[in-house]
């Protein structure tokens, strides 16, 4: 019942076969090492672009001065993919393996658009082998793209172009009206590593660190302080041209997912709809991350009423090549937002799609949900729904939110609604507790989920006014003991009354938070 959690990791493994050995791990601190070859020093005002044309077949390192390079660069076809490097010249970069900040940018090469207008790097296709290694793309116009890799018209994964790292690399926008996109990723084997993206944002318009959505393959996002705005990362949105162009084989890591509580005074106000977002995708791994900050509509620039922080779903836009499988979510925080998850296995929108497949929800941390007067309002729930997805399993999770348990306001067609487990959860009942359009408590999900489900083992949360009626095993606990049974980090004390709840497993109920802790990047916290 439900995709075994070793089945995704073994997904996970499988999918980090980066292409042109970029990387053999990035999980314990590991950047790949410089190329050997030539080493081309340059200052400001020479020639950038004659230097990396002159590297295409051999490879090699550009050394550049700090300074501004104001240029923009279009990388053709290339025989050779020996990688070329572009570096800054100095001994004051962050270590390798560790994240940079805006403190080193007045050390840094600065890139910036010649035009404004123009993306600083263009890959076209069957190109590649760009390594930005302790560098600064600066702003352009608003309402651009910073880098873009690929395009949205190529139809086979052959003619992608592979290969690029950016790699203590830090990319802004302009503090006040924003950037639009930091890196389109419509590549195959892109490593995103110790790297900082500032304000990208925009008003009226979606706006990314990176997104991707006519191809996007073996991509690996480690250890980086994303500020992004209506998405921080999106992977879909738009039409892959064919099958083999959906993004697939994602490993996101160790990241703070950050929406600025500053945004919200500024004199151009952004749109904001959610920390994270998947559309149209196959495989993916995130586990570690911190999503810090989203709110509603109730707030200035708010484009959704919930304020979710993750919003996972299938989504044509247009293509009919669509599909949300095997994506797995383990071990992260989630923090100052309005909602939690927000789950759509099967479009709703009029479009036919593909159901939803294996989702895994486990081991995470979220809390400071909807907390009545903060900066981060939103519907508090812990898991809204439409059109239930086949295969989910939500366990071993502690969300302490308000709203909604587990809500979803229409039943799908097809395979939607079959192999739910929800256990051994530290939850909130909130007002409703488990409901859908024609029930609430078990009669809930026995209309979700009409084929199997197991609903169990989970500690929840009194509410006041009301509680549902669900299936056996599950004990609701009142506010006060539940609210003792956890310490300041949200571990549940042992001998307290969430402990004594009988987990399916034998281990602890709620998420391991000695486990989140040691995923996470040093530089993040419970």
């Amino acid at each position: 019942m439900g995709m075994d959690l070793d089945r995704a990791r073994q997904i996970a493994d499988e999918m980090v076969s980066l292409s042109a050995e970029l990387v053999t791990t990035l999980a314990d601190d590991v950047t790949p090492e410089p190329p050997d070859g030539e080493v081309i020093k340059i200052r400001p005002g020479d020639d950038v672009g004659a230097a990396i044309r002159s590297l295409y077949e051999t490879g090699g390192t550009i050394a550049c001065a700090p300074g501004d390079y104001p240029f923009s660069f279009w990388l053709d076809e290339r025989t050779s993919k020996a990688p070329i490097v572009l570096t800054t010249d100095t001994s004051n970069l962050p270590k390798p393996g560790t994240r940079i900040t805006p403190d080193y940018l007045p050390g840094l090469a600065v890139f910036r658009s010649a035009n404004g207008l123009d993306a600083v790097f263009t890959a076209k296709k069957r190109s590649g082998g760009l390594h930005l290694v302790g560098v600064a793309i600066g702003p352009q116009q608003y309402d651009r793209t910073v880098i873009s890799l690929g395009d949205d018209t190529t139809t086979s994964a052959a003619d992608m172009p592979t290969d690029f790292l950016f790699d203590r690399v830090f990319l802004y926008g302009d503090p006040e009206k924003g950037q639009h996109r930091g890196i389109m990723a419509h590549a195959d084997g892109i490593v995103v590593c110790g790297s900082y993206f500032q304000d990208f944002h925009e008003q009226g318009r979606d706006s990314q660190c990176l997104a991707a959505w006519n191809g996007g393959r073996h991509i690996t996002i480690d250890n980086n302080h994303l500020e992004g705005g209506a998405e921080n990362v999106l992977f879909g949105g738009s039409p892959a041209k064919t099958v083999e162009m959906i993004p697939q084989d994602i490993r996101i890591t160790r990241n703070l997912f950050l929406k600025p509580e500053r945004w919200q005074h500024l004199a151009t106000l952004p749109s904001i709809k959610c920390l994270f977002e998947l559309k149209n995708v196959q495989r993916c791994w995130i586990e570690g991350n911190v999503f810090d900050g989203c709110w509603s509509s109730a707030k200035p620039g708010g484009s959704w009423g919930s304020g979710v922080a993750i919003a996972i779903k299938v989504s044509p836009n247009g293509s009919q090549f669509t599909k949300n499988e095997d994506t797995t979510f383990v071990r992260n925080v989630l923090r100052n937002v309005g909602s939690v998850f927000s789950i759509i296995g099967e479009h709703d929108g009029g479009e036919p799609s593909d159901v939803m497949k294996n989702l895994v929800i486990e081991g995470n941390l979220a809390y400071l949900v909807n907390v009545p007067g903060s900066p981060y309002p939103g519907d508090g729930k812990c898991v809204a729904n439409g059109r239930p997805p086949f295969g989910m399993k939500v366990n071993h999770n502690t969300v302490l939110n308000p709203g909604t348990l587990l809500d979803w306001w229409e039943p799908g067609t097809g395979e939607t609604g079959t192999d739910l487990v929800f256990t051994n959860n530290v939850v909130e009942h909130g007002q409703y507790g488990v409901r859908c359009s024609g029930g609430s408590g078990t009669k809930a999900l026995d209309l979700g989920w009409p084929q199997e489900y197991q609903f169990t083992s989970n500690a929840i949360k009194k509410h006041p006014e009301r509680t549902v009626p669900l299936p056996p095993g599950n004990v609701v606990i009142e506010g006060a003991a539940f609210d003792a049974s956890l310490d300041s980090d949200h571990r549940v004390i042992p001998g307290s009354a969430v402990a004594q709840v009988a987990t399916t497993d034998g281990q602890m109920v709620g998420a391991d938070i000695d486990a989140i802790a040691a995923a996470l990047a040093p530089t993040e916290h419970i």
